[in-house]
């Protein structure tokens, strides 16, 4: 039993009216998710409030 995945899965009205715009999309996310996988953040410090006096 051979299942074809682009004849049976009905794509939504969108991406076949506009199928560039939806594979660049999907592209930067793609991209951002990737970006933020392997971004080199240790942790979030909140900087120390200080009091001024005057």
């Amino acid at each position: 039993m051979k299942f074809n995945f682009f004849k049976e899965v009905k794509l939504p009205k969108i991406i076949r009216q506009y199928p560039i715009v939806f594979w660049v999309v999907i592209v930067l996310h793609v991209g951002l998710v990737v970006g933020l996988l392997y971004s080199n953040v240790q942790c979030w410090k909140i900087p120390k409030q200080t009091v001024k006096l005057g």
